[in-house]
């Protein structure tokens, strides 16, 4: 974050932007309470009939919230940054960090076909598109890339490299779900720490000591 902190001061100073960093005025209201939208990176261009990056930032939470449970409760506190620009499958998004207490994601946004886009483990991956919609998940494959997501925080913050596994197939709360341990790889071997489940629903769980699994909330 101190990286990406940096980098935005050097294209602020270069671009003589004096509001990078700023809430464009009238756009805070777009924003339900408690989450914050900011330009750590400005455009002196103009989209067109495409999305302005504060439009964009609104699809991003309002896609997020609805494919990834656990994400956002009324009254958490979620700041959107948008930093830059990117081609993404030929076409032109907005960057964004989404941050709350526990987690920075980084997302993107097709501004002219309405995509959104998040970021696993450096691919960006459409929402709804090549990825589920992850209220109703129907393989290994759609599981997988929800509990990625769910646990990217616990990854990013561990001292040492987690990796996910899969295992069989199981029951939670009597849906079919998917199950994954994660832990340290050693060589073949792994230190299990965490075991998770992903219900048909997409809901994620996390086995306790006395093996019964709760849900598992993002971060």
């Amino acid at each position: 974050m101190k990286h990406m902190l940096a980098i935005t001061l050097v294209l602020c100073l270069a671009l003589g932007l004096a509001s990078c960093g700023d809430t464009p005025a009238g756009e805070a209201s777009k924003f339900p309470a408690g989450v914050t939208y900011e330009e750590a990176f400005q455009w002196e261009g103009d989209p067109g009939e495409g999305l302005s990056a504060p439009d964009a930032a609104l699809l991003l939470f309002n896609t997020v919230v609805t494919n990834f449970e656990g994400y956002y409760t009324p009254g958490d506190e979620v700041t959107i940054t948008m930093t830059g620009f990117e081609t993404l499958n030929g076409g032109e998004c907005y960057l964004f960090t989404a941050s709350n207490a526990l987690d920075e994601s980084r997302f993107a946004v097709d501004y002219f076909e309405n995509i959104v886009y998040v970021e696993l483990d450096g691919e960006y991956l459409p929402i709804g598109g090549a990825l589920p919609n992850w209220e109703s998940i129907a393989t290994a494959e759609e599981a997988l890339a929800l509990i990625s997501f769910m646990t990217q925080a616990l990854r990013d913050d561990a001292p040492e490299e987690l990796s996910l596994a899969a295992l069989d197939e199981g029951a939670v709360n009597g849906q079919r779900a998917w199950l994954f341990v994660m832990g340290v790889d050693k060589g073949g071997d792994m230190d299990i720490d965490y075991e998770f489940a992903v219900t048909e629903d997409g809901g994620v769980f996390l086995k306790g000591e006395d093996g019964e699994y709760t849900p598992f909330a993002a971060g």
